[in-house]
């Protein structure tokens, strides 16, 4: 039986479904205050397996920073040792939750010194965490919003498989985070994590609203899909929509998308049937920042990348310094030796469409696309029945 709750605006410490045990929650009315969720956490001698549903117009819940660790954080499957933790997080109709740190300095586990505002599939290699953000009900549409410093997500790490799907008009918004994340010192190898954006009016957006990098702070969103050890997948199918960029006017650069970005990694991408994946640079990109001033789509930074643009489907990759990258290489930024790169391609099959475009910005600002980009490197570009890739620097 569902332990159903009505939200009145009041305090809760936490909202726990299947920590060491079998648990259901379940919230259809009203406003919860809250530091903590958790869906399926296992702990030493105990599984758990939760499952969480959050539902309708004008259900909210705001996960807050309860000054401890400064983060606020969601978890959604997270395993200990040989104890499973099996989690599922379901947000309807509607509903939305909010995940805001207060973080003043950077730490974690996400390269850039992302925080990790949401955790799914964690820790173990018997972790699974699943998250479904679906449905537009009467123009409001179900969300999940990562903010605060260095707002981010985690999702496939360990050993564990994290899954995020965004659906019928699901919105999900982040600064950064990483999609199969792989090994972050446990000794579990590897690590699989996989985003679904589908449907028209589905939308995984990575953007400055979200906040600022409290390192690095004149970057722009970056999201990884394939790091460290691990396997990250994307797929925008249907009309679905992803957009990574920076605001008008917030001077920050370099948006950016990695697809593979270790040498151990894999990741992988597929933007078909009339779906678009959009990198926007607003304003001047910098080129004194972590990302070298370039903006853009990176497919194998030392891993393995593959993106496959198929059916009507766009990529583009617009504004300053616009840049894409097939096979970036696998030398050593602190001098030690190179090994050799994963090979990685871009396919553009059935009509799909990828441009790249400085949108008038020339000189240096120029747009620009490479295959191979340092020795070692493997890179392969594909057009095939109607494909058409377009550089341009009007």
């Amino acid at each position: 039986m569902a332990n159903s709750v009505t939200g009145d605006g009041s305090y809760f410490p936490n909202i726990i479904a299947g920590r060491a045990d079998t648990g259901t929650v379940y919230l259809d009315t009203g406003l919860f205050l809250v530091d903590y969720i958790y869906s399926g956490i296992g702990i030493e001698g105990s599984n758990g397996d939760g499952t969480i549903t959050v539902t309708g117009i004008g259900t909210e819940v705001e996960v807050e920073d309860p000054g401890l660790y400064a983060y606020s954080r969601i978890t959604v499957g997270q395993g200990y040792s040989d104890y499973f933790g099996s989690g599922a997080l379901s947000i309807l109709d509607g509903a939305t939750i909010t995940s805001t740190n207060n973080a003043g300095v950077a730490a974690g586990t996400i390269p850039l010194g992302g925080y990790s505002n949401l955790r799914i599939g964690v820790s173990a290699p018997v972790a699974s965490g699943i998250i479904t953000i679906s449905g537009n009900s009467g123009g409001q549409r179900s969300s999940l919003i990562l903010d605060g410093g260095s707002a981010g997500f985690v999702m496939g790490t360990d050993g564990g498989d994290g899954q995020l799907s965004i659906l019928d008009g699901g919105y999900f918004r982040t600064l950064t985070g990483v999609i199969g994340g792989g090994n972050t010192g446990s000794p579990h190898a590897g690590g699989y994590g996989a985003v679904a954006v589908s449907g028209a009016g589905s939308e995984f957006k990575a953007s400055t609203l979200s906040g600022d990098f409290l390192v690095n702070s004149d970057q722009a969103p970056v999201i990884y899909v394939g790091q460290s050890d691990g396997t990250g997948i994307l797929e925008v199918d249907d009309g679905g929509l992803v957009t990574i960029q920076n605001e008008v006017g917030d001077g920050k650069s370099s948006p950016t998308l990695i697809f593979g970005d270790d040498l151990a990694s894999e990741g992988i991408g597929n933007v078909s049937n009339g779906s678009e994946l959009r990198i926007t640079q607003y304003g001047p990109a910098t080129a004194g920042n972590r990302l070298n001033g370039d903006s853009g789509l990176i497919i194998g930074n030392a891993g393995e990348g593959t993106l496959e643009v198929t059916t009507n489907a766009q990529v583009n990759v617009l504004g300053d310094r616009a840049n894409l990258v097939i096979s970036r290489g696998s030398y050593d930024l602190e001098g030690g030796p190179e090994a050799p790169n994963g090979s990685s391609n871009l396919s553009i099959l059935d009509y799909g469409q990828v441009t790249v475009d400085s949108q008038t910005y020339g000189g240096q600002g120029g747009a620009t696309a490479t295959i191979g980009a340092q020795r070692l490197s493997d890179g392969l570009l594909e057009l095939e029945n109607g494909g058409v890739f377009t550089v341009r620097s009007d």
